[in-house]
């Protein structure tokens, strides 16, 4: 939980407002180890269904996917398709968790939950979704 509430408040709080915010356009479902603190797919899991590393069960979480392009000659990051040096860029993928937290004061929490903080503007307002790499490219922000 701890890192989960480190990840809101540097998302909620002072970001540039230069910077733009994620679209959140493709959130899936996903698996979550707290233990290792990694997004896991098919590849990181046991028979069992449990964490290939720490063997523990993971939790259930929403993933924000982005796709972007790379000039693997020139080593940079594109958001649409195209080519440097007559080779086509290389299609990457980006995955990063999804956070709710309050939009008035930061306070962490989970899906479906409301702001329970005293003296918070939003207190009883629903948690808002957000993107963990918001602002970021390709989660937004320029490459």
């Amino acid at each position: 939980m701890h890192t989960v509430a480190v990840w809101v408040l540097l998302v909620w709080g002072g970001q540039d407002p230069g910077e733009v915010e994620c679209d959140l356009k493709d959130v899936r479902d996903g698996l979550y180890c707290g233990t290792c603190d990694v997004l896991l797919t098919q590849e990181g899991l046991d028979a069992d269904g449990t964490c290939a590393r720490c063997r523990r069960k993971p939790e259930k979480t929403k993933v924000c996917v982005k796709v972007y392009y790379v000039a693997e000659c020139c080593k940079t990051r594109h958001a649409a398709p195209g080519e440097c040096c007559e080779r086509p860029f290389a299609e990457r993928v980006s995955r990063v968790r999804v956070v709710w937290g309050c939009k008035g004061c930061g306070a962490p929490g989970r899906e479906g939950e409301t702001c329970a903080r005293e003296g918070c503007r939003a207190r009883g307002k629903p948690l808002e979704m957000k993107c963990s790499a918001g602002g970021e490219f390709p989660h937004g922000g320029q490459p």
